[in-house]
């Protein structure tokens, strides 16, 4: 994942697509990877501490690379499917598709 946003590829994105960045607040980011840290390799074995340190910082490094996008969307409240298929009604709406 790391490599399709690093070096000039938001850049290639933002270029030929339409580029959006689910923002997600880090205590909520790792309480949904929380519970499926064991399906996630790079993840797995990661006490709380550690998963929640491994968070915050993978988001910083990544952070000048995702905030490139051209939508910025909270996806904080996306916990369950009516939230869900409410916030891709307002992308569709937003990307006009």
């Amino acid at each position: 994942m790391e490599r399709l946003v690093f070096y000039d590829n938001m850049e290639f994105m933002n270029r030929v697509g339409k580029t959006v960045f689910l923002d997600v607040h880090p205590d909520v980011l790792f309480r949904r990877l929380r519970i499926a840290k064991q399906q996630r390799p790079i993840l797995q074995g990661k006490e709380d501490d550690e998963l929640k340190a491994f968070i915050i910082r993978a988001l910083e490094q990544r952070a000048p690379f995702y905030t490139q996008a051209q939508y910025i969307f909270n996806a904080d409240e996306l916990e369950d499917r009516w939230q869900i298929e409410t916030a891709v009604q307002r992308l569709q709406e937003l990307l006009g598709l």
